[in-house]
């Protein structure tokens, strides 16, 4: 929408607002609101939030446990207040594939209302609050503040610097500590949600760098998937794995931490440090000879490393 500028005093302009967005946030005369400035574009934020829910249907009646999973991340992400699941049959049975239990340790079946619940259970601030025979209520309960958004973004970054510590163990030892470490990976994959949730509703601190952290939050989890899928890899596995991949597999940790201490203190001498370590682990991993185990657990550790690469370029992004 266009606003005309007024003249108002001398050297000042001004513009009036929507009477619908006035009306939207409660605002009235003597009301204070932010004000940003991003080049060209000036941006306007109420105090605290929209006094509208957002709200959206879901019927899950030809979805199976993990498109319902799917489609319930994908509207809690995107900011959702308030979720309808619709279904015809409140007895039917579900495989369950994915639960906020972790890993299944045996193959599980529930109703339709026990995989809602264990789904909600999953996300943080989500309730049901109603439930009928063919339908059921979520909403979202929680707060939602730049501060939670720092506090859980960190939480993320040590989370996952703990996965790579014990998931290295598991490889040294051969322990079977799979659950621990997986579960590790669940609380990962559930402050990674509640942060990009944050971001869709309210935008990051530095509006116009928004899409950089989003994707900087996007690639920790699939960094936290891979030291997942390793840990799996090993528990199954009666290969003891010789020195060289241990070696490659600390100086990728020794990155990932790097990174963390550059994410929250950037300073050049460190973003060189990191690309010098990245570029002699490609040497390393060049001349390792490889069978099949050793190639498998390689794999995963190829790609955490490209993950912190291109972390990096988004950790300068936010930068510049």
């Amino acid at each position: 929408m266009k606003r005309k500028l007024i003249k108002q005093g001398i050297g000042a302009l001004t513009i009036t607002l929507p009477k619908e967005w006035i009306s939207k946030y409660g605002l009235r005369a003597g009301n204070e609101i932010n004000l940003e400035e991003y080049e060209k574009t000036l941006l306007l934020k109420t105090e605290g939030g929209s006094s509208v829910l957002r709200k959206t249907i879901i019927d899950i009646d030809n979805l199976s446990q993990t498109l319902i999973w799917r489609y319930l991340m994908s509207a809690y992400r995107l900011g959702y207040d308030e979720i309808t699941i619709k279904f015809s049959n409140i007895e039917k049975n579900y495989d369950i594939k994915l639960s906020s239990l972790g890993v299944l340790e045996k193959k599980m079946r529930m109703n339709t209302i026990e995989v809602i619940q264990d789904i909600a259970n999953r996300f943080i601030g989500l309730e049901i609050i109603d439930q009928g025979k063919n339908y059921c209520v979520i909403k979202y309960l929680g707060e939602i503040s730049e501060k939670e958004f720092d506090i859980t973004l960190r939480r993320i970054f040590l989370l996952l610097l703990s996965m790579a510590e014990e998931s290295l163990s598991g490889l040294n030892k051969k322990t079977k500590n799979v659950k621990y470490v997986c579960n590790i990976d669940v609380n990962i994959d559930k402050f990674t949600d509640f942060c990009l949730r944050v971001l869709n509703k309210n935008g990051y601190k530095k509006l116009n760098k928004t899409n950089s952290i989003y994707s900087i939050i996007l690639l920790l989890e699939f960094i936290g998937d891979e030291y997942k899928k390793i840990v799996l890899h090993v528990c199954n596995s009666k290969t003891k794995f010789d020195h060289k991949l241990i070696n490659i597999y600390a100086d990728i940790n020794k990155l990932l931490n790097l990174f963390y201490e550059l994410f929250y203190k950037f300073n050049e001498k460190m973003a060189a440090e990191i690309y010098d370590l990245d570029e002699e682990l490609t040497n390393k991993i060049n001349y390792l000879k490889l069978n099949g185990e050793v190639k498998e657990i390689l794999h995963h550790l190829k790609k955490i490393k490209r993950y912190i690469t291109n972390l990096m370029q988004l950790r300068i992004d936010i930068e510049v």
